[in-house]
């Protein structure tokens, strides 16, 4: 959409080191240019998003969850094996802005955790 009709968009092809990063990146110059700097909803795009690394789907899930959300747990065979991984920082987005989060046959992995996260 139009920089002015609150409608942002997101595509993000993996989840490299800084995918975090560069998501809360395009969120924040998104609300600048919004009016009144709010978004009323964000597409985030992970068609064809093959995942990557799990730590970095924990810091794109930080942009649109409350502080210490659980993003997803590993289950070993034992207590000491299974391991959760949480958000640290507080959202970018407001939490009245509708997230729409786009995904197809091709995404995996990282994405998938992103996206059901964020469902959720």
């Amino acid at each position: 959409g139009k920089p002015t009709d609150g409608l942002g968009y997101v595509k993000l092809s993996g989840f490299a080191v800084d995918a975090g990063r560069e998501v809360r990146g395009a969120i924040s110059a998104l609300q600048k240019n919004a009016q009144e700097g709010k978004l009323s909803a964000l597409i985030l795009d992970l068609r064809g998003n093959p995942g990557g690394l799990l730590t970095s789907a924990v810091e794109v899930a930080e942009n649109f969850l409350p502080p210490n959300s659980e993003v997803v747990s590993t289950r070993g065979r034992s207590d000491e094996m299974t391991l959760q991984y949480r958000t640290k920082r507080a959202p970018i987005l407001r939490p009245e802005t509708k997230v729409i989060v786009m995904t197809d046959g091709r995404t995996a992995s990282a994405a998938e955790i992103v996206a059901a996260s964020v469902q959720d």
